[in-house]
């Protein structure tokens, strides 16, 4: 038997070039010699791209990343105007969050192995765009497309109404589709 832990980290980086995520969780490392390190190099690599940079909302707490900032609305942050215009409700990176003190609680605190906490981060990294609606959202939220059962109902002359499955508030013309006071509603009901 080879005792992999004495690989050193030039040949784990080149391993990490020539192996999938994929191929790495398919590998049989029963001691977790290797495994865990290699995932920590992808996690790396992965938190190093363009656009991958995470953070934490101070509003709503959410994580995020610097991509996902422009086209994720938080619920909880103040409404503003764009340059072009447009009404927006960004999150706001929370300067006292750190990153790494996060990746650690997922470790312990949550006991997660690295390749939980690699695809965990891989989740919440992939935009993906939903068939029905066609709203952005991160992987991790897949089995979360929020919609209301039932249309709304106005009366005559009010432009804020309520959806009739939950009570809900909503406006016919708004800044955001389905919005009250600048925040989305996303529904009641999940597909």
């Amino acid at each position: 038997p080879i005792d992999l832990s004495c690989i050193s980290n030039p040949l784990i980086d080149r391993l990490c070039d020539k192996m999938s995520a994929a191929e790495v969780a398919d590998m049989d490392d029963p001691k977790d010699k290797l495994c865990s390190r290699l995932f920590m190099r992808k996690i790396e690599r992965l938190l190093a791209q363009p656009g991958n940079a995470l953070f934490q909302c101070e509003h709503c707490r959410v994580i995020f990343s610097s991509a996902q900032r422009e086209w994720m609305v938080c619920p909880s942050s103040r409404l503003f105007v764009d340059v072009f215009g447009r009404a927006v409700s960004r999150h706001t990176p929370d300067a006292s969050w750190d990153l790494k003190k996060f990746l650690l609680s997922l470790r312990t605190t949550h006991d997660l192995p690295w390749q939980s906490v690699y695809w965990r981060l891989w989740s919440q990294l992939t935009t993906l765009s939903c068939a029905r609606c066609g709203k952005f959202f991160a992987g991790n939220q897949l089995d979360r497309c929020m919609f209301h059962t039932q249309q709304p109902v106005f009366s005559r002359a009010d432009n804020v109404g309520l959806h009739a499955c939950c009570g809900a508030p909503c406006v016919r013309f708004g800044a955001f589709d389905d919005s009250v006071d600048g925040h989305t509603n996303n529904g009641c009901s999940a597909r």
